[in-house]
C-alpha cells in the first residue's frame, strides 16, 4: 500500500497542477492526450507478435505521447528487432526505451513514443522487494 500511495503521488500533484493552469489559462490551454498501454511484447490477443496491430491501436487513440510497457529490445522471442523503434517507425513518432532487466537474449523494458522531440529523459529505477521484477519508470 506505502508503495501504491508513493507512484500515486505525482500523478496527484500533476493533476492538481494542471487543473488549476487550465483554470487559470481560460480559452488558451493546451491538451495533452497521453497513452499507457501495456504490448504484452507485442503479443496480440491471437498471440503472434503483429506489430502493424499495436501501432494501428496506437494511432487509431491518437495520443501525443504514449507509455508502452513489456517491451522487447533485441530479444529472442522478438527475433531480435528492436521492437520499440519497429513501432515508432509505423506510427511516425519518436521513441525512447528504457531497459528493466536482461531477457532471453536482449532486453526487457518500457518506451515512450511522442509525436514531438524529448529534450531530456532518464530511466527511474522503482521501489521493488527483493526477488521481484525490476521496476522502472521514464
Amino acid at each position: 500500500m506505502k508503495n501504491l500511495k508513493i507512484l500515486l503521488l505525482p500523478f496527484i500533484m500533476i493533476f492538481s497542477i494542471t487543473g488549476k493552469a487550465q483554470e487559470d489559462a481560460g480559452e488558451n490551454r493546451t491538451l495533452i492526450h497521453v497513452l499507457s498501454y501495456n504490448i504484452l511484447h507485442g503479443a496480440t490477443t491471437n498471440r503472434d507478435n503483429d506489430l502493424d496491430v499495436v501501432a494501428r491501436a496506437i494511432l487509431k487513440a491518437n495520443p501525443h505521447i504514449a507509455a508502452l510497457q513489456e517491451l522487447d529490445y533485441r530479444t529472442n522471442r522478438a527475433a531480435k528487432l528492436d521492437v520499440t523503434a519497429e513501432i515508432a517507425k509505423r506510427t511516425n513518432m519518436v521513441s525512447i526505451f528504457a531497459k528493466a532487466v536482461d531477457w532471453d537474449g536482449g532486453e526487457y523494458g518500457q518506451a515512450l513514443l511522442s509525436k514531438y522531440t524529448f529534450l531530456k529523459t532518464r530511466k527511474v529505477d522503482l521501489p521493488t522487494h527483493k526477488g521481484n521484477e525490476p521496476r522502472i519508470a521514464i
